[in-house]
């Protein structure tokens, strides 16, 4: 498929949404953004720690299907690079080049799965004035790539995240939480597809971060342990000997 036909199904797609909004005065019912569940933010006790947190330059594109979208790459931008430096596995993080030579790349794709069934989702909900609405997922690979210098060896992860929209009358997949509006979802989304591959590209060797200790598990004794482990009783001491007395001595033949 062309990238013209690619963007025409695309904006008949967002022509049918917009239609059924118009038509329900905009009510935030007629859309709901829902951040998958399977990624989450990296809690506290998961996050990578670094000795001597260096300086890095920080290169972030957002892509659609592959090709580069600058409109969601200025949008996102902050928010990439708050993430990277609520990491603090860098001294600083700036968009010129670092003194040491480290940079570190952040890729955040927009795969289009299946254009042709969200487009004619679209028309349905668009025709049928939102009361047979549509369930569409958008599909993201984020992808974080560290080299700490010119001739160092490049390191790379990957992750994958979701966000799912309702558009008119639809029930969402259950275990999915509400996003207050479709930005906070995306925001959501960008912050948990940088933080995760960035934690996990940390714990790499070649990185240098130290991963969290795992806690050490509490040994429970058992009986068997408890009886072995208990000393042995001492052995009565044997009673002393009777001394025997001594012989009188035999009379003198002088007396």
């Amino acid at each position: 498929m062309s990238f013209t036909k690619t963007r025409l199904r695309a904006l008949m797609a967002s022509l049918c949404f917009g239609l059924a909004f118009v038509v329900f005065g905009g009510q935030s019912a007629m859309a709901a953004s829902y951040v998958d569940p399977a990624l989450k933010d990296v809690p506290a006790e998961a996050r990578v720690t670094v000795a001597s947190p260096q300086p890095v330059q920080i290169l972030f594109q957002f892509q659609t299907d592959g090709a580069p979208n600058e409109r969601a790459t200025k949008l996102l931008k902050k928010q990439v690079i708050d993430t990277v430096i609520a990491s603090g596995l860098f001294s600083e993080v700036t968009e010129t080049p670092a003194p040491n030579g480290a940079v570190i790349s952040v890729t955040l794709n927009n795969v289009v799965k299946n254009l042709k069934d969200a487009t004619a989702q679209g028309f349905v909900t668009g025709l049928t004035f939102g009361l047979k609405g549509s369930l569409v997922t958008d599909h993201y690979t984020c992808t974080v790539e560290f080299v700490s210098g010119p001739d160092a060896v490049k390191i790379s992860r990957s992750v994958e995240h979701a966000i799912h929209s309702t558009i008119g009358i639809k029930t969402p997949p259950e275990g999915l939480v509400k996003s207050k509006n479709i930005m906070e979802a995306v925001m959501t989304m960008t912050r948990q597809a940088v933080s995760n591959p960035l934690n996990q590209l940390a714990a790499d060797p070649a990185f240098g971060g130290a991963s969290p200790a795992a806690p050490a598990l509490a040994v429970i004794p058992t009986e068997e342990s408890e009886s072995s482990a208990a000393p042995a009783p001492a052995e009565a001491a044997a009673p002393a000997e009777t001394p025997v007395p001594a012989e009188a001595p035999a009379p003198s033949s002088d007396l």
